[in-house]
Parts: structure tokens; C-alpha cells; sequence
């Protein structure tokens, strides 16, 4: 006997992201036509994350006032509008999406099918999508209040961050970054091409150590090198110290030794933003448990909750049902769109989230590209050219099965390892 599919005349989506609006659009293509709310934290409508920390911090940026080449303002300045900065994502008005946004979600009542927000509103739903993404994770470490210390998630991030690295440039100040993955990196990449002294700190031995290994690691340990941005791996945060007005002035490592600072960036990953689901039922690991569908466990399932984006985790087909979470633009886009069309249908019509992960990343000349989960891989092989050249091709795999793949200015070849790893994928669903 078939489950009739649920019948959802208000359709709620917490996240006002890229997730998020690609799970609106998807609603609507695939035939919702009740009220659709969109509830956001940051008072933007949605914008691309990936230029937060590559060219918007060191480009000239068109505004309706001008070319801007130094910081903006204040908040509430014109240039803080993702508009002005070149990044806003385009919404369709025919959506139909009514927006809560500067609205942070700070409660769940899923028997009353309530989401309750910040500012005391109570927003009732049919259906729920979840994709509340993830915030930077701070530094607790002694010096962790003074000035001058930057994390980057959100547009305001930027451009603070923006502001402290023209002064540095302009002043002679010392930019530390802590952490040597992928925000870290680049953002070093983007300070030194404005002129900033710049010194990347990382407690493992290696850059990007739990994103694509040792190898390509050195290729862009090198080229920071080459760039003339000092790295200290193996090194180890102890704290940071500051002059009587409580502005950065210091950093201590364990090795004894301090760094002058004028700004620190604090790159040291991200954490599921679900701090509002404590309380419910909803399984948090510390992303939103879910099932292959993207469907919540844990939550009432006589009304569809559905989650996707950063903030999700769920047992993939591509890898064996091993529990993920991917924390990557294309994952948030295909995530979004699978999870509104399962919200919609039958639970016998619902089709599982398969999908292989991408990831990109440019670094000065370097292009990055990388396929399937390459931290999951016990060997890895130089498929062509060397790490020594900068120009690589490697190949990751686990127990002999291709997990993952990544290209340093070697691109041609990486498709094919996408269509093996997919393959794989659809062989286990037809078994």
C-alpha cells in the first residue's frame, strides 16, 4: 500500500543561504504552491561564500558609489550589502518567498510545528527545511577578546577583515593566520598579494592535512614559500597578547618563540550551526543526523523535516553508507534540491542523496580541483606529472577502491575518476 504524499499548504526553511534558496527554487519547480517562508540570521538576502575570502578581500569592487579598493564604512554601509560586493546570489521573484531575515532561529517545537526565532516571532510550518549551515569556530585561548582577532563566515566578516588587511599593508603589520586549511590559505594568499607581511601557523606537520594529505599539502606549502608567506607547521597556538588598549600585539607558540601581530585571522574550522535544535529529539553528532533521504532522525515523522547543507550528516551511497558531512558549495546546491523534492512526495517515492563530492579552490596560480573524499583514502598514487612541478594528478584510494581525486593545474583527467567513483555509487543502489 502506497503513503499518500503529505499534504503541505506552509513550507519553512531555516537558512537563507545557498541551501536554502536552492531548496525554495526546487520546492517550487516541483510544484509547491502554498506560502513559503525563508528564515535567515544575517540580515542579507543569500549570497556566495567562496569569494569571502579570495578576491572580495583584495580586488577592486564596482558599487553604485564607486570603485572601492580600500574597506567600507560602518555597519549598515551601503558596500556591506552582498549586492555591492559582487556576491549576492540571484532570487527569482516569481519564488514567492517570503523572508524573515536578520531573524536567527532560536527554538523548535516540532509537536507544534513551530520554529521560534530571536526576535519572539513564532513561525508555523507544514514542512521543514533545515539549512542553518555552520559558524566559524572561535578561538578560547588566553587574548582570545582583543582587537584585531578575525574570524570569516559571513559577509560582515569579510569585510572587517577587508579593513585590517589594507591598514597592515599601509602600516607594516604583521598578519598571523592560524590554521593551514583552505579559509586559512587563502586568505594568506589574498593578504600577501596586498602587500601584507603574512605568517600561517598549523599545529600539524603538514598544510590541509585533513582535506587532500601530505602530498598536494607540500605542492602548496611551496608555492606560499615561493610567495614569500612564512609557515610554521608543526607549531602550536598558545595565546596571543595586547597593549594597554586591549589591541593585538603578540602571539606566543609552544616552541617559545612570538610573532609581532597586527591582525590574526582565526581559521581553525567550522562548527554545524544547531545550537537551536538542543531540547528536541533531532540527533546532533554535532551536524543534524539524517537519513540517505535527508530526512531529520530523531523528529516527528508525521511531519517531513528534511536538512541539508553544511549542518547535515547522512549515510552516503557513494561511500558505503558511511556517515558524511561536506561542507562544500555544490554539496549545499544538489543537497538542497534533493532534500525539497523528498519533503514533497510519498516516503516510497523519496530517491536517496547521491552524491559525489566536489571541491575547487584557487590558490595565486594554482588550480585546485578535487572529487570524491580524498581524507578517505589509505594510499595515494602521482598519476601524472610531479609534486616537485606544481602541476599534479593524484589519485586516492581506500582497501583498492577509488575514493577521491584531486588536480593541481592537471584537470584533464578528473573527470573520469568522478564517473568511477559515481559508478561504484550506482552499482550499490542496484544491487
Amino acid at each position: 500500500m502506497t503513503t499518500p504524499a503529505p499534504v503541505i499548504g506552509r513550507a519553512v526553511i531555516v537558512g537563507a543561504s545557498l541551501a536554502g534558496l536552492r531548496a525554495a527554487a526546487a520546492l517550487r519547480a516541483n510544484g509547491f504552491e502554498g506560502d513559503l517562508t525563508v528564515i535567515g540570521a544575517e540580515p542579507h538576502p543569500p549570497y556566495d561564500r567562496p569569494p569571502l575570502s579570495k578576491r572580495l578581500l583584495r580586488h577592486q569592487v564596482a558599487t553604485p558609489f564607486g570603485h572601492s579598493t580600500g574597506p567600507a564604512a560602518a555597519d549598515g554601509d551601503p558596500a556591506v550589502d552582498p549586492a555591492a560586493w559582487g556576491v549576492a546570489l540571484p532570487v527569482d521573484p516569481s519564488l514567492d518567498i517570503r523572508w524573515q531575515l536578520g531573524s536567527a532561529a532560536v527554538g523548535l517545537d516540532p509537536r507544534e510545528r513551530m520554529v521560534h526565532t530571536v526576535d519572539g516571532r513564532q513561525t508555523p510550518y507544514d514542512a521543514l527545511i533545515i539549512a542553518t549551515g555552520a559558524r566559524a569556530r572561535r578561538w578560547g585561548g588566553p587574548g582570545a577578546s582583543l582587537a584585531g582577532l578575525v574570524r570569516l563566515r559571513s559577509l560582515e566578516d569579510a569585510v572587517t577583515l577587508r579593513h585590517r588587511l589594507f591598514d597592515a599593508a599601509a602600516t607594516g603589520g604583521q598578519v598571523l593566520v592560524v590554521g593551514g586549511g583552505f579559509i586559512g590559505v587563502e586568505v594568506s594568499v589574498a593578504a600577501r598579494a596586498l602587500g601584507c607581511a603574512v605568517t600561517v601557523i598549523e599545529q600539524q606537520s603538514h598544510l590541509l592535512s585533513g582535506q587532500i594529505g601530505e602530498l598536494a599539502g607540500q605542492v602548496i606549502a611551496t608555492k606560499l614559500h615561493d610567495l614569500g608567506i612564512g609557515v610554521r607547521l608543526g607549531r602550536r597556538l598558545l595565546g596571543f597578547g595586547g597593549d594597554a588598549d586591549d589591541r593585538l600585539r603578540v602571539a606566543h607558540l609552544d616552541d617559545g618563540s612570538t610573532l609581532d601581530a597586527h591582525t590574526a585571522v582565526i581559521g581553525l574550522g567550522v562548527v554545524p550551526a544547531t545550537e537551536w535544535l538542543r531540547g528536541t529529539d533531532a540527533v546532533l553528532r554535532p551536524a543534524l543526523s539524517c537519513d540517505q533521504h535527508c530526512m531529520v532522525h530523531g523528529l516527528p515523522t508525521e511531519t517531513p523535516i528534511a536538512a541539508a547543507g553544511d549542518v547535515a550528516r547522512w549515510p552516503s551511497p557513494v561511500f558505503d553508507q558511511q556517515q558524511i558531512e561536506v561542507g562544500h558549495w555544490s554539496n549545499a546546491r544538489e543537497q538542497g534540491e534533493v532534500a525539497a523534492h523528498n519533503l514533497l512526495v510519498a516516503p516510497e517515492q523519496r530517491r536517496p542523496y547521491v552524491q559525489v563530492p566536489t571541491f575547487w579552490s584557487d590558490i595565486a596560480d594554482l588550480r585546485l580541483r578535487s572529487v570524491g573524499l580524498p581524507a578517505l583514502g589509505d594510499d595515494v598514487t602521482v598519476v601524472s606529472g610531479s609534486i616537485a612541478s606544481g602541476r599534479v594528478l593524484l589519485s586516492y584510494t581506500r582497501r583498492g577502491r577509488q575514493v577521491g581525486a584531486i588536480s593541481i593545474n592537471q584537470p584533464a583527467q578528473l573527470p573520469a575518476y568522478h564517473r568511477m567513483i559515481a559508478e561504484h555509487a550506482q552499482l550499490d543502489l542496484l544491487a
